[in-house]
């Protein structure tokens, strides 16, 4: 969709818009590029070890859809099955092609700040905002917090003003939405990052509610919302099958339960950051005030897209009583984690109705003919750009550093430099895992059912549990990865008859053997977060593990690489019909 998108912008000599929107993602990113940088953050190291276990499995062409075989220590850990399993096989191949950390967090950064800022135009331009100002509205948005980051809600984040656009096509009589585009929209949400996606549901609601009241063809755009929804199912099979399948058969660590209050967003004068608005403030602030003097004014489209921003403006601050909330329903502090990721919204929406009020007649003259009111926005985006900029700077600087990573990361040795070397190494990418840990027990299976409260996960301590087992783990063992994704490690007991901590993580579905033995009670314990101690006999030992899936998932995956496929295919000979109909005309 984006790639058609892009065809017709080109088509429409749009060319200065991509220049100006390649340049400032460059601008942004200029402190990594200089400091010749790898991004190593807590949440960074995690997704670059999901990206190297695909990249193995690609260049080896050893794949296990389940079990972790390369990354997170080979521990066969269930990660990717769980977290975007399709972008994951993506950015592994990018990797093999890149065959760098450097160049693939260069090209990874870039992509994400100018798809970000190409949705925007998109979305400015699907309401009839004018060029320049669609622009302003795409730059403000290429520097939001979220975007200008890094961070993996980064990649839900640039492809959000596509799903206000899908909302704004519900209230649209003539050009309502599209079945193809909004299934392969929320499908592609789905597979790349499942908060962002439920935010999508979220923001869909409303505009659909107000469709069904204001569009003419409410029985075609409910049939439509349907239909799409069923694809959607269809396409994302491989996800939540895959997601009942472990979380149905396992009693499963939940993400850390954060407290919610201290996660919220912040309204401040100028520098802004994951959880302050910063310069934004006073924009959002407009538009709340403007709404709520003009509302009899103004139209349905904006008083909706408003409304959805303030909403959400109102779930990502204090205003909410989060500590009472989380009190009360303790799912929340697991799921949602932290409010300031309803900033996404916000940020989309609210930037978007700042553009329909410049793009107002009497204001928008001001703004095209005023030479002060050129310089007043000129200047407000040299701030964010240089803001953007700083958060680019903030996270780059550590490379260069005695401590080239975040506090978030785990060191396995003291040497800064055998850091860098290791992961600027590109014949052996996953060198720079053996000297820096991302401690993260999420989806762990545990023996235990508990209630996800922040008194039971420390209790449990899961991050120091994983860190002893797993990180720090002596066991020196010699791996061997099977064509068919099985993964067999062994070791040497040069002492007595002993039970040994392995590396290794068990699932309630994993066949497991021990020295030819199926694992039983007898021969292998399992710890607290789910990693096995087995029984060893003096000399040479051999665990041999794989995950076997039920049959009811097997057909699931199978009905999900169908369903991609049938609907490629239909899209593709869709758009060539369209394509011999115009050249007919």
């Amino acid at each position: 969709m984006i790639l058609r998108n892009l065809k017709i912008f080109l088509g429409k000599k749009n060319i200065d818009v991509l220049i100006i929107l390649s340049a400032i993602a460059i601008v942004i990113m200029l402190p990594q590029i200089y400091n010749h940088a790898i991004i190593l953050g807590g949440d960074t190291l995690f997704h670059m070890n999901r990206f190297y276990e695909t990249y193995q499995q690609i260049k080896t062409g050893n794949y296990s859809y389940f079990q972790s075989l390369y990354g997170f220590s080979g521990s066969a850990r269930i990660v990717n099955a769980l977290y975007g399993p399709y972008l994951a096989y993506l950015m592994g191949f990018l990797l093999l092609i890149l065959k760098s950390w450097f160049k693939f967090q260069i090209v990874t950064g870039f992509f994400l700040l100018f798809i970000s800022g190409f949705t925007m135009f998109e979305l400015a331009r699907k309401v009839l905002i004018e060029k320049p100002i669609a622009l302003v509205m795409s730059a403000m948005y290429m520097c939001t917090p979220w975007v200008a980051s890094g961070s993996f809600t980064a990649v839900g984040a640039s492809l959000f003003p596509l799903v206000v656009m899908a909302g704004v096509s519900m209230l649209d009589d003539n050009n309502s939405v599209s079945i193809i585009k909004l299934s392969f929209l929320i499908s592609i949400l789905v597979q790349v990052h499942m908060f962002t996606s439920f935010l999508a549901i979220l923001v869909l609601i409303p505009f659909f509610l107000v469709g069904l009241i204001v569009n003419k063809n409410k029985v075609k755009l409910a049939s439509k919302v349907i239909i799409s929804a069923i694809i959607t199912i269809f396409l994302t099979s491989n996800v939540w099958s895959s997601m009942l399948e472990v979380m149905g058969s396992n009693e499963l660590i939940t993400v850390f339960p954060s407290e919610m209050e201290k996660s919220v967003m912040h309204f401040s004068d100028i520098k802004f950051g994951l959880m302050d608005y910063g310069m934004y403030s006073i924009v959002f602030l407009f538009i709340l005030i403007r709404t709520i003097i003009l509302w009899r004014k103004i139209n349905v489209l904006e008083k909706t897209i408003n409304s959805v921003g303030m909403f959400f403006l109102l779930l990502s601050t204090s205003f909410v009583p989060w500590r009472f909330l989380e009190h009360h329903f303790y799912f929340l502090r697991s799921f949602v984690q932290f409010p300031h990721r309803f900033s996404v919204v916000v940020f989309t929406s609210l930037i978007l109705g700042f553009g329909i009020v410049l793009n107002d007649t009497e204001m928008f003259n001001k703004v095209k003919f005023d030479k002060y009111a050129k310089i007043i926005c000129l200047t407000f985006l040299s701030l964010l750009v240089i803001n953007a900029n700083g958060i680019f700077e903030s996270v780059s600087q550590y490379w260069n550093t005695d401590k080239p990573f975040s506090s978030a990361a785990m060191p396995l040795t003291k040497s800064a430099n055998t850091i860098r070397n290791a992961f600027k190494n590109s014949k052996n990418l996953g060198s720079g895992f053996n000297y820096l840990a991302k401690v993260n027990p999420d989806y762990l299976p545990s023996k235990r059912k508990y209630i996800a409260d922040a008194d039971s996960y420390n209790r449990l301590n899961p991050y120091e549990l994983y860190y002893e087992q797993i990180s720090l783990n002596k066991v020196k063992l010699n791996r061997h990865i099977a064509k068919n994704g099985k993964l067999i490690v062994s070791w040497d007991n040069k002492g007595k008859n002993k039970f040994i901590q392995l590396p290794i993580f068990k699932y309630r579905n994993s066949k497991m053997y021990i020295n030819g033995k199926r694992a039983s009670n007898s021969n292998i314990k399992i710890s607290k977060i789910g990693a096995v101690t087995a029984y060893s006999h003096v000399g040479d030992n051999k665990l041999v593990t794989e995950y076997k899936s039920s049959k009811l998932t097997r057909l699931l995956m199978l009905m999900n690489y169908t369903s991609w496929g049938i609907f490629l295919i239909a899209v593709f000979f869709i758009y060539l019909r369209k394509i011999v109909k115009h050249n007919n005309k």
